[in-house]
């Protein structure tokens, strides 16, 4: 038996003395501190939603016509649109609810009485709904055009003596007229004037608390060639942010006309951003072949941001795209 264990002794001896150099095994890769690869994985297309402002109370009940005095102002000119504020005050002594859009007559211009043809939305700020208290105001927005901007279209029609059907019930008489020009009138819904956008607070741990910056990013590019770059994440908070599931991103070039794609972040190494780190990614953003009628140098505008509800991190500039 003895014997036996000193073969056993000397001959884990000898392998280990045989043993060849630099097989050891390997110390792991810290991937947080390498730039991630670049992988070309197509995701889904991301539009990011609208921010909306702040709702008002909408309690009361709708406001009828023998709560109300409108009056016409006329304000506020855009890209060959006219605008016409119709303010409602309220003139009882209870709150009522302005909302809905409003039927409205007018008298064309062989004195009949007709219904304006109206299309929903303008090009102004539109009023939300909203509760308004004895002596406040509310309002719509009556959406004209420029007749010189369509020289082809039908004559301009003005509509006089307007009447608004309030959808809380009642007609409401007015002074105002109306041209109808380039084919088109457009009307809002009643309300009041939306307030400030409120930016809502990113959950902590999300990737909205992520930071973006950019390394290595050049000043110029030629057409058919790709850029590359690295984008920066950093995660300034106390909290881990998670990658998973992975995250997407979109590129946006507009050289010539606006150029998007979207594509996942290479989470193959990094799934968590730890407090304080950052994590570098390589990216490629490819510029556009010049068509024969576009110009030979142009000011490219483009942007690089992570695919999450707004506020989105993001950043973008200006490159000089040349043949």
């Amino acid at each position: 038996m003895r014997a036996k264990l000193c073969f056993l002794a000397m001959a884990g001896l000898w392998l280990t003395s045989c043993a060849r150099p630099g097989t050891a095994t390997a110390p792991p890769i810290d991937w947080l501190k390498q730039v991630q690869p670049f992988v070309n994985r197509a995701a889904p297309a991301y539009t990011p939603p609208l921010p909306t402002p702040q709702p008002f109370p909408t309690n009361a009940p709708s406001c009828q016509a023998g709560q109300l005095r409108a009056v016409g102002v006329p304000d506020g000119v855009g890209a060959g649109n006219y605008r016409y504020e119709v303010d409602f005050t309220n003139a009882s002594q209870v709150p009522c609810q302005l909302s809905g859009t409003p039927q409205v007559q007018g008298l064309d211009p062989s004195g009949r009485l007709v219904t304006l043809p109206l299309t929903v939305g303008t090009y102004f700020l539109d009023p939300i709904p909203a509760d308004i208290a004895p002596g406040e105001s509310g309002y719509l927005n009556i959406g004209m055009f420029n007749a010189g901007s369509c020289p082809d279209a039908p004559a301009p029609v003005t509509y006089s003596k307007l009447r608004f059907g309030l959808p809380g019930g009642g007609w409401i008489s007015t002074d105002i007229s109306v041209t109808r020009a380039c084919g088109g009138l457009t009307i809002s819904g009643l309300g009041k004037e939306p307030g400030p956008v409120v930016e809502p607070s990113p959950n902590p741990g999300s990737i909205e608390t992520l930071a973006v910056s950019l390394e290595g990013f050049p000043q110029q590019a030629r057409t058919a060639t790709t850029v590359h770059f690295v984008v920066v994440l950093a995660n300034p908070s106390q909290v881990a942010v998670r990658l998973s599931p992975c995250s997407s991103y979109t590129e946006i070039i507009n050289p010539y006309e606006p150029i998007s794609r979207s594509l996942y972040l290479n989470c193959d190494h990094v799934t968590v951003i730890p407090p304080g780190a950052r994590v570098r990614y390589a990216m490629e953003l490819e510029v556009p072949q010049r068509l024969p009628h576009q110009a030979a140098l142009v000011a490219a505008k483009w942007s690089w941001r992570l695919n999450v509800p707004y506020p989105a991190a993001g950043i973008g500039g200006v490159l000089t795209v040349q043949s």
